[in-house]
């Protein structure tokens, strides 16, 4: 089963959504360094976002599970070699929980060659989660086998809402495979690392590059 992205769970349509929410982001870009430009570049601009914002939101929801469970405190003990060895197999239940999560992709808008504005979003989504199991083995997490999982949330930029998603039921693989595994306790650089080396259908998404650049002709 494809993972769900954040595209997926706000039900964005890319095109459409984006077109919808012009109005808006034209008003939140008062007061920055875009209003420098001509009315006759504004058209240039938006459909640039448009085109670009799609790729920031292609984000497996499986992702930042993972990558969120990996930083718990009450799981670091696994990784410790003397108490729980390498060859140990270890099915960890998670009780049931709420996840929040932050995501803050962004688009650099370039104007002859040089940066000119950082168009930065804001997703904010709640998680709750019951009945997932952790395969946990040399101090990595290496599968999760899924339970119940509904989420909201929300996409602001500049303090205005362009989406909000009520609670909704979320339909996930049943086992997410994380290949080599995903360490425990480290740090965001290292786990970001690990994620690049997934792959498959069936696998928690490679973490993509969380920027994109708008080039506008001068």
């Amino acid at each position: 089963m494809p993972g769900i992205t954040f595209n997926d769970f706000f039900g964005i349509s890319v095109k459409g959504f984006w077109t919808d929410v012009r109005s808006e982001l034209i008003s939140a870009f008062k007061g920055t360094a875009l209003t420098a430009l001509t009315p006759a570049q504004w058209p240039s601009i938006i459909s640039g976002i448009i085109d670009k914002a799609g790729e920031l939101f292609d984000v497996d929801l499986a992702w930042v599970m993972v990558s969120t469970w990996s930083k718990y405190r009450e799981l670091n003990k696994y990784a410790d070699p003397e108490i729980y060895p390498a060859k140990e197999c270890n099915l960890v239940p998670l009780a049931k929980h709420t996840m929040t999560v932050t995501y803050h992709p962004y688009l650099e808008v370039l104007f002859n060659g040089k940066p000119l504005e950082k168009v930065v979003f804001d997703i904010t989504l709640s998680l709750e989660l019951e009945g997932f199991v952790l395969t946990i083995q040399n101090g990595r997490i290496m599968k999760a086998h899924t339970g119940s999982c509904q989420g909201k949330g929300k996409i602001a930029f500049k303090d205005h809402i362009l989406m909000e998603k009520s609670l909704t039921k979320i339909t996930l693989a049943g086992t997410i495979d994380l290949g080599e595994g995903i360490s425990l306790g480290r740090s965001a650089d290292k786990r970001k690392q690990e994620m690049k080396v997934l792959s498959g259908s069936n696998t928690a998404a490679v973490e993509p590059e969380w920027n994109a650049a708008v080039i506008l002709p001068g």
